[in-house]
């Protein structure tokens, strides 16, 4: 993925995230990490924040995103941890915005993922994302 792209669906995300909780969440770019974005909720700052690693492809003719999964998640570096989660998202190029569902993976969960395996429990749309994205926020109060 190139970079123009990775940033555009960063961006779509963050708009997403912004509009979508009414301004009870902030999102933002670590300046040291790539493909990542990091939630918190607004005004508390003792809380914990949910840190996104964002994998996306390009339709039309970006491939399929499910032979992709495998080779995030497989790799030695990988480490499962408590409030990081995997987005995977497709970008369609004509409309210039992200698809209307995506794969939302914990990663607690991602080690069970294989090459083939059903995807559909970790299928969300964008309007129950930002909704969970609240929620597990607020659990951690």
């Amino acid at each position: 993925m190139t970079d123009n792209l990775q940033e555009e669906i960063e961006n779509k995300i963050i708009d997403l995230i912004s509009l979508g909780s009414g301004g009870r969440l902030v999102v933002f770019k670590p300046e040291n990490l790539k493909t990542v974005l990091t939630v918190e909720k607004k005004g508390d700052y003792k809380s914990e924040a949910l840190v996104l690693d964002i994998l996306g492809i390009e339709r039309p003719g970006g491939g399929k995103l499910e032979d992709k999964i495998g080779q995030l998640i497989g790799g030695k570096n990988f480490k499962a941890e408590n409030g990081l989660y995997f987005l995977f998202v497709y970008f369609d190029a004509v409309k210039q915005d992200l698809e209307e569902t995506f794969w939302f993976v914990p990663s607690l969960k991602a080690r069970q993922l294989k090459k083939g395996a059903d995807l559909s429990e970790f299928l969300v749309s964008k309007k129950d994302f930002v909704n969970f994205l609240i929620g597990e926020l607020l659990k951690k109060i």
